[in-house]
């Protein structure tokens, strides 16, 4: 799905599927056999890496989303209403 076409959604209605999605993420992830999680493969973007290194970019690339949300948040506190 496109940002556009979710876009409307309410705050409450994305953050429970935010949270469902990883529910079901983390117990795929407990599920997968050590011998897959290390296995190297094509990554979606077409380089080689096993489901561990793609657990640790995205975890990497989730820090970076986190700390642009709090810095959005502190400029925002500081504008004078």
């Amino acid at each position: 799905e496109t940002v556009s076409t979710r876009e409307g959604l309410d705050y409450d209605h994305v953050y429970r599927e935010y949270l469902d999605t990883r529910k079901a993420m983390l117990k795929m992830l407990a599920d997968l056999p050590d011998e897959k999680v290390y296995r190297e493969t094509v990554l979606p973007w077409g380089a080689h890496g096993s489901v561990a290194d793609l657990i640790e970019i995205f975890a990497d690339h989730e820090v970076e989303h986190a700390l642009d949300v709090q810095k959005i948040v502190a400029e925002a506190k500081s504008i004078p209403e």
